[in-house]
């Protein structure tokens, strides 16, 4: 009962960012449970995100599709509280004839992994990419209580023409809170802290800085980090730990310790939560 209380309560908030007009569009990708497309609001072209069909079906569980329809809206509202030069920009909520939700958001041209892809920046443009990342983690960290993105990595980091980089995807992050988050890798696990594979994990916004980490390892490599993903076993993920340590010294050893980029990378990708910095100013 509490949790469909709570449902209310956020949709109730959400409505009030309704997006009438919308016209839709080709698909652009999908994740765990949603799907994104390209779509126009007034003509103005933008990015809808909406839960899968499937998982909005009859045939799921009451309970399955509430628990669902709760994280979608709790995404939605946590980004319509953001502003910020540096986080997506949300433009608002669409239900269409089936009452189905879709998170309405500004549309941007590339995603950093997509970016190095067709070019090689400048050192000036891979700092700005990093400074602009560093604001938006600086706003998300810094609001009361703190949000952790959870989920940082060369595919949530969006470019515009003029290659200002913005923060997206906010479908796994969480607020922080007394008892810190309990929930194991929930991003990309090339991106995760060692705190983060434990059984029952305690992590703060640090999780967010060591993810930090490994994007600079990518900007300064001018390559997307890639460690294989461990066996959900004790054994499977001692070994992965191992794996990524040496290889994240491997891309620090190829970066080199003269590049100004190196030691920002060290200073955030330590092993214990404790010795990581926090987003405390931008880079």
């Amino acid at each position: 009962m509490m949790a469909a209380r709570e449902l209310r309560v956020e949709e109730k908030y959400v409505l009030k960012k309704k997006v009438w007009g919308l016209a839709d569009g080709e698909q652009r990708g999908y994740g765990a449970y949603g799907i994104v497309r390209t779509v126009s609001v007034n003509g103005t072209t933008c990015i809808a995100k909406r839960i899968h069909d499937i998982l909005q079906d009859p045939r799921v569980p009451p309970a399955d599709r509430e628990s669902v329809r709760l994280r979608f809206m709790k995404e939605c509202k946590m980004l319509s509280e953001l502003r910020h030069p540096n986080i997506v920009h949300f433009v608002g909520v669409h239900y269409d004839k089936r009452n189905y939700i879709s998170l309405v958001m500004e549309a941007l041209d590339s995603d950093l992994r997509g970016f190095f892809q067709r070019s090689e920046p400048d050192l000036s443009i891979k700092l700005g990419i990093l400074r602009d990342v560093s604001y938006g983690l600086l706003h998300l960290h810094s609001r009361q209580p703190s949000i952790i993105h959870r989920d940082l990595n060369p595919g949530n980091i969006l470019l515009t023409r003029t290659l200002q980089a913005k923060i997206a995807d906010l479908g796994v992050s969480s607020y922080l809170t007394p008892s810190k988050m309990q929930t194991m890798a929930p991003g990309a696990w090339d991106y995760m802290p060692p705190e983060a594979l434990l059984e029952n994990p305690q992590y703060d916004t640090s999780l967010d800085i060591f993810s930090f980490g490994h994007v600079t390892l990518c900007v300064g490599t001018h390559s997307v980090v890639n460690i294989p993903i461990p066996c959900a076993n004790p054994g499977g993920i001692r070994a992965w730990g191992q794996l990524s340590i040496k290889r994240r010294r491997e891309y620090l050893n190829s970066i080199g310790q003269k590049h100004c980029l190196h030691s920002l990378a060290v200073e955030c990708l330590h092993d214990s939560p404790a010795q990581t910095t926090k987003c405390t100013r931008p880079v």
